[in-house]
């Protein structure tokens, strides 16, 4: 089942994301990050907090599907990864996943 997740179509979507962190401080895959946080806001989480709370009730599930295989990341990891996100990049990615998901 961990293949699940990279024939989805909100990985498919965010395949063109470029990925603004380091390699030394990539524990959590840009995956991990961007499905989770849709995710969870999806079912009405609000904040940082909100999201890896999610994650984190949710862990098992998700790793069954292969994602957040290193643990939950930490709300001030959600919040450090989306505060350098470039908005642009991201905008453009998800309006291209939109498209995406529309054509299947």
């Amino acid at each position: 089942m961990l293949d699940v997740m990279s024939k989805s179509t909100i990985v498919m979507a965010f395949k063109e994301l470029i990925d603004p962190r380091k390699n030394r401080n990539r524990l959590y895959s840009l995956q991990d990050i961007v499905c989770t946080a849709i995710m969870a806001t999806i079912c009405s989480c609000n904040d940082y907090d909100e999201i890896s709370d999610w994650t984190d009730s949710h862990l098992d599930w998700l790793q069954s599907i292969g994602v957040c295989t290193e643990g939950s990341p930490s709300h001030d990891t959600y919040e450090r990864f989306f505060a350098i996100l470039t908005q642009n990049n991201f905008r453009l990615v998800l309006s291209n996943g939109l498209k995406f998901s529309r054509e299947y």
